[in-house]
């Protein structure tokens, strides 16, 4: 097919110019590439090549200083900054938080040649203006801050001096540099020929060095626009050519070279909506699937505008797809191999000698740690599992001597996870780099993980350069400021995927086509947001002072996507343009102006179909949720049956069988974690073994007003250590855990005031027993297996006479939340289980204990200790009866029978009961 770079080389070849006396110029070392592949293909004879140059290798070879990377110019900044700021300078930390934006700012004035002396007094003048004060005087904090928008313009001088004297310099600078030294160049490349080729968007250094040249060497430049852009009032892809024809004095003399007419030629175009990235990745694979057997994937190129479509990208391509060839940046924060040490220097935030248990755990949940312990994901498991079976909130180092006895993995931990307190920034770094090539030889002998290696190479690099600035200037003083750094690295610095542009299917970002045609094109991510980017204002400077000075804003940031979108559309001929329709997604939902205007400005020879795909959804029979009972699940009810169904375990069944088919059948549990703030189970365990201790020594005593102040008096020390005992984090006893330790204490203070109440009221107590384990048969005929019901009795009392068995609840109970209106209820409906179990307790207690009389069984709530012993009751108003006969007793075995008869039924399957 033609192509722009095609035609630029077959222009110049046409005028027979030494090669040698010839240097092409275009805006990307990508298109150096191709460029140079059409040279060496349409250039029949043999002999030298002609010097090719990006825009950028040309410039910096002129300006005769290197560009240095963004991290040496950020540290060279803040080692300028603080030389030139004798009195309370920023640390480093706070300087990240500025310096980036500052860096930017000084290279857009010097690439756009902004006097410096005229634009540092606009933004102070704005700040002044923009101060929150209309005070005459200002505070300190307002001084402070103005005073850095004062020192801006100083700042500037100093830096621009600091990095000349040692040849290195940011874009701006070189381009400045570049201007200085242009003279020179002129006078020694008279009879030297320049071609420049596929520019838009120049900085005003770049058009006076094109201009320059243009003027005093034998020169040209090749445009790669359309007629139909051209031609339009307003179309933002052809914003920057219609300026640089209006303006340059060249084209008072000279005719623009070229403006086609390609854009205008048939075209089949399909506009895609589908949700969210997979599915645009899995659209892709398809079509590229289709180019593959017609055989045009060479002649196809994919666009990824948003970088993070590229791993599912390549998850989805054919194995058949032999050749691909990805040339693009993918954000350093999306590989795998970032959050490793996101999560590992998180860890060393804190300055104490201890790490946070989540910290950990997500740290040693990373795949990738495994590999550190002998690729034995195991060991990982195993020490997270410590943590969770001993709810330990904050680690130490003693705490792994505690967790194994393995001294291999201890030594690694220890290797890992020394002390926080002794470990600098620059070892941190250190042992980053050691643990990158712990990870490189393991993925090193597995074939299929090269794209790991390269992730691995990458983050390896940084921690080199790292090391080097924190060597040569020691800024990083704490893991504060390195994790901050970090963090600000990971959002700036991409992976850059380099492979051979020449051969198989091209992905490549936006910026990455330039200059380049494809027969077949799919761009992916055409959402507003993400094509064009939209606005976008890291800088100081406002945006009111960028107009007045001509420094570009976010339009013409937005024009320059307009050209690369268009200007890809003119020779191809096929072209599949995907967006995101999920509204829920980030820069997700919204197609596009771009794909707006294509639909309203096409010419008739265009053929588009717009259309909106999503994976067929059918919604499912709603069919009730149930679990039949087959000879397996049978064989284990038994089971449980012969080991006892406890009151709560029948309980359960009442509120939903299928949930107690899966605790009690499958033994699914609720997943273990660490228990941080004390919960309302744990905080009820710690009451009942505190009230248990206390009660043991009086067991078969009447109560007396001695005893209980006895027992007051030993409230904290019990408290302290059953508290120890069942939360092992008293050490951090801070914030809602003390909270609930004070109110502990509190409940069981309150309890034995209400005990001595009752005896001051002439009632006499009892103490029967303290946390009686009750395990009975449950006999019936009915039933052809050994059922055992089993149970922990918190309580039983005689007062006043009157037998009583008692069921502590650290939560709220009401007399309506243990009366119930029949039997048939109190088996059916979830509202009466609290009644349930405490009349379960009742029968089995009569059952393995003799009871000549009527007995009651209730709650005591500490919520509402003032309701005192809230007995169950049958019956509804004044016709309550709470007194347990032996007529009811009957009534609850009858009860019980029938209960689990059901659930030991094998035509009744565990049905999921909705809760309403």
């Amino acid at each position: 097919m033609e192509t722009f770079l095609g035609n630029v080389v077959a222009s110049v070849l046409k005028k027979n110019i030494d090669p040698r006396q010839l240097t092409f110029i275009v805006p990307s070392k990508r298109a150096v590439v191709f460029l140079k592949d059409h040279y060496i293909q349409l250039n029949n004879s043999i002999g030298f090549l002609p010097k090719f140059y990006s825009i950028e290798e040309f410039i910096e070879g002129l300006s005769g200083i290197k560009q240095a990377p963004n991290l040496v110019l950020l540290f060279e900044l803040y080692d300028c900054y603080k030389t030139n700021t004798p009195n309370n300078p920023d640390n480093f930390e706070t300087f990240l938080g500025w310096g980036q934006t500052l860096l930017q700012d000084f290279n857009e004035i010097d690439r756009y040649l902004i006097e410096p002396d005229t634009i540092f007094p606009y933004i102070k003048a704005i700040k002044e203006i923009d101060h929150w004060s209309l005070s005459e005087n200002l505070t300190p904090l307002q001084e402070s801050h103005l005073s850095f928008w004062k020192t801006l313009g100083s700042y500037y001088y100093q830096y621009k001096k600091h990095l000349l004297d040692k040849e290195i310099g940011y874009q701006g600078l070189v381009y400045i540099q570049a201007l200085e030294n242009l003279e020179l160049y002129i006078q020694n490349f008279r009879n030297h020929t320049h071609v420049f080729a596929g520019f838009n968007a120049l900085n005003k250094a770049e058009e006076r060095i094109i201009q320059e040249i243009l003027h005093n060497l034998p020169a040209s430049i090749f445009w790669d626009t359309d007629k139909a852009f051209l031609q339009e009032k307003d179309h933002d892809a052809s914003l920057f050519l219609k300026s640089h024809f209006s303006k340059w004095n060249y084209y008072k003399k000279n005719t623009p070279e070229w403006i086609s007419n390609n854009f205008e030629n048939p075209k089949n175009i399909e506009i895609t909506g589908l949700p969210k990235n997979i599915n645009q990745a899995k659209y892709i694979s398809n079509l590229l699937n289709r180019y593959a057997e017609n055989g045009t994937l060479k002649h196809t190129a994919v666009v990824l505008s948003d970088e993070q479509l590229l791993l599912p990208l390549l998850s989805n391509i054919s194995n058949e797809i032999e050749a691909v060839n990805i040339t693009m940046g993918y954000p350093l924060q999306e590989t795998p191999i970032a959050p490793i040490f996101s999560f590992y220097f998180k860890l060393f935030l804190n300055e104490q000698k201890e790490w946070y248990y989540k910290d950990i755990i997500g740290f040693l949940s990373l795949p990738q740690i495994a590999i550190l312990f002998d690729n034995k994901p195991s060991v990982t498991q195993n020490l997270i599992q410590y943590l969770y079976n001993n709810n330990i909130s904050y680690v130490t180092n003693s705490t792994w001597l505690d967790c194994t006895n393995d001294s291999q993995v201890i030594k690694t931990l220890h290797w890992l996870l020394p002390n926080s307190e002794s470990t600098s920034p620059l070892q941190l770094i250190q042992r980053s780099r050691e643990i990158i090539n712990s990870l490189k030889n393991y993925y090193s002998q597995q074939s299929t993980n090269t794209i790991l290696l390269e992730y691995l190479f990458r983050f390896y690099e940084l921690f080199n350069q790292l090391e080097d600035l924190q060597l040569s200037y020691g800024f990083i003083s704490s893991t504060k400021s390195l994790y901050r750094l970090y963090t600000d690295i990971l959002t700036k610095e991409s992976l850059d995927f380099k492979g051979e542009p020449l051969e198989g299917l091209q992905i490549m970002g936006m910026l990455e086509s330039r200059n380049l045609d494809f027969e077949n094109l799919i761009i992916a991510s055409v959402n507003e947001g993400i094509l064009p980017s939209g606005k976008n204002n890291n800088s100081f400077i406002p945006y009111e002072v960028k107009k007045a000075v001509e420094l570009p804003t976010y339009k013409e940031k937005d024009a320059i996507y307009a050209y690369h979108f268009y200007r890809l559309l003119q020779r191809a001929k096929n072209i599949h343009l995907l967006y995101n329709t999920e509204p829920d997604a980030l820069n997700g939902g919204e197609k596009s102006r771009f794909l707006q205007q294509l639909e309203s400005f096409s010419p008739n020879q265009h053929s588009i179909k717009s259309s909106i795909l999503a994976p067929k959804i059918t919604p499912p029979d709603i069919i009730e949720l149930k679990i039949d009972k087959t000879s397996t699940t049978m064989l284990r009810l038994k089971e449980v049956a012969a080991k006892g169904f406890s009151p709560s375990s029948l309980a359960k069944y009442i509120s939903n069988p299928m949930e107690f088919y899966q605790q009690y059948i499958l033994g699914i549990r609720e997943e273990e974690t660490v228990e941080e703030t004390v919960a309302a189970n744990t905080m009820g365990t710690i009451v009942h073994a505190v009230l248990e201790e206390m009660y043991l020594p009086v067991v078969g005593q009447f109560l007396s007003e001695i005893q209980l102040s006895k027992m007051r008096s030993t409230i904290e020390t019990l408290t302290l250590k059953h508290f120890q005992a069942f939360y092992k984090n008293t050490s951090k006893l801070t914030g809602k855990n003390l909270i609930i330790y004070e109110v502990i204490k509190k409940y069981i203070d309150k309890f034995l005031s209400m005990e001595s109440d009752t005896l001051k009221k002439g009632i006499t107590i009892k103490v029967v027993d303290v946390e009686r384990k009750v395990n009975i048969p449950f006999k019936s005929e009915k039933i052809p297996f050994e059922i055992v019901l089993k149970g922990t009795v918190d309580r039983i009392d005689i007062r006043d006479g009157q037998l009583c068995i008692i069921d502590y609840k650290t939560g709220k109970v009401e007399a309506k939340d243990v009366t119930f209106p029949d039997w048939n209820e109190l088996i059916t409906n979830a509202s009466y289980t609290k009644a349930f179990q405490l009349l379960t307790y009742a029968y089995m207690y009569t059952q393995e204990n003799e009871v000549k009389d009527e007995l009651e069984v209730g709650n005591i709530s500490f919520k509402k200790l003032s309701a005192g012993f809230i007995p169950a009751s049958l019956g509804v108003s004044r016709n309550k009866v709470s007194k347990i006969s032996k007529e009811m007793l009957l009534e609850i075995e009858l009860a019980l029978e029938i209960l689990l008869l059901e659930i030991l039924n094998p035509e009744i399957p565990f049905k999921n009961k909705k809760i309403e």
